[in-house]
């Protein structure tokens, strides 16, 4: 499990999701889905307390599936992430 503080936006720029705003932490499964592929997989390589943006290519994203009222069709996501903690 890994948890992270996170904001993500869309290739325009525009906010899309922040689990910061919402001040709380987003727990997460490194090795399942729930998130974007190409998330999980930045992710894996980061230590606690360490910080990084990564962008996120549309197939390693949502792909053709996009998220309902946040993540449009073929979509490049980049996120702000932050580990907080891993067990």
């Amino acid at each position: 499990m890994v948890r992270v503080h996170y904001d993500g936006y869309l290739a325009d720029g525009q906010k899309m999701d922040s689990s910061t705003d919402k001040d709380k932490a987003f727990d997460f499964h490194i090795t399942r889905s729930g998130v974007a592929r190409g998330w999980r997989e930045a992710t894996r390589t980061m230590r606690v307390g360490e910080k990084a943006t990564i962008a996120v290519a549309p197939h390693a994203a949502y792909a053709e599936r996009g998220v309902p009222d946040k993540v449009p069709p073929h979509c490049a996501l980049v996120f702000d992430v932050e580990i907080l903690e891993v067990w």
